[in-house]
């Protein structure tokens, strides 16, 4: 029912999550499953109530975001 993701080390996916709702897509941000320290670059999506097709797109805006984060990222480093 739900695929677990992990960004790189400097992505808040709870921070992002704004910004993917802006592109048409959400997600649950990874840091309320963990019982201790949670990982803010974590994220659970669930596949049981869209199409390949939405799947397909929702996946492709994803890595297009994380790309843009880290892109922007770069340039301030």
């Amino acid at each position: 029912m739900f695929l677990w993701l992990e960004a790189s080390a400097n992505v808040n996916t709870q921070a992002l999550l704004p910004r993917a709702i802006q592109k048409g897509m959400a997600y649950v941000p990874g840091a309320p499953f963990y019982a201790g320290k949670p990982k803010q670059n974590t994220l659970r999506l669930n596949f049981t109530h869209a199409t390949d097709e939405e799947i397909m797109t929702g996946m492709h805006a994803l890595l297009t975001m994380f790309q843009e984060v880290e892109e922007e990222t770069s340039l301030i480093r």
